[in-house]
């Protein structure tokens, strides 16, 4: 897809366009004009989160005038960053203070409401968190909705193209079937 920047860790397809995060080189989110199956060229750099920086995941409102980043960063700017397009150019408006010095890596951004709802994972090494947020400014509350377990790592987040499916009778069935394996599996 692209051989210019090393080091691709999330990969989206928004507006038309294929939008990257990197830690190498120049770390930051990049963009590669259209949906190329091949290489069109170098990609260009749309946030560029400094020679410290280490994103992951990220989100853009739907207008391209607010973005959010997962930054695994451990101090610093790590955690999440609002990000605002004014004059023509990105800046970083703030950074969320609940998750500073703990980093995050996956990210979701529901942005139908007044205020966007963020959901993230943690870069805790050991038991890590899925949090929420609601964007009220940099000292906005972290809530954590779950804590991995024991030898478990939550990494990335996402919404489900629609909340409204409809369950098939076969997939029922297959879920009754599920189910009764699962209860099998963890009598005494």
């Amino acid at each position: 897809m692209q051989t210019y920047v090393a080091n691709t860790r999330v990969i989206q397809d928004l507006g038309g366009s294929l939008y990257f995060s990197t830690s190498s080189g120049t770390p930051g989110i990049w963009r590669i004009s259209g949906t190329p199956a091949v290489s069109n060229g170098p990609p260009s750099l749309v946030l560029a989160l400094g020679a410290s920086g280490s994103p992951f995941a990220f989100a853009f409102d739907p207008d391209f005038t607010v973005a959010y980043v997962a930054d695994d960063s451990l101090a610093g700017e790590g955690g999440v960053q609002r990000w605002d397009f004014a004059d023509g150019n990105w800046a970083v408006s703030y950074v969320f203070s609940g998750l500073t010095n703990t980093g995050a890596r996956g990210l979701a951004v529901d942005f139908s409401g007044q205020r966007p709802v963020l959901y993230a994972t943690t870069a805790e090494s050991t038991a890590n968190r899925l949090v929420t947020i609601v964007d009220a400014g940099p000292a906005s509350e972290v809530t954590t909705l779950f804590t991995a377990g024991a030898n478990q790592l939550y990494h990335g987040v996402a919404f489900t193209p629609d909340a409204n499916i409809l369950l098939t009778s076969s997939m029922r069935a297959r879920h009754r079937w599920l189910s009764a394996q699962l209860d099998r599996s963890h009598r005494p």
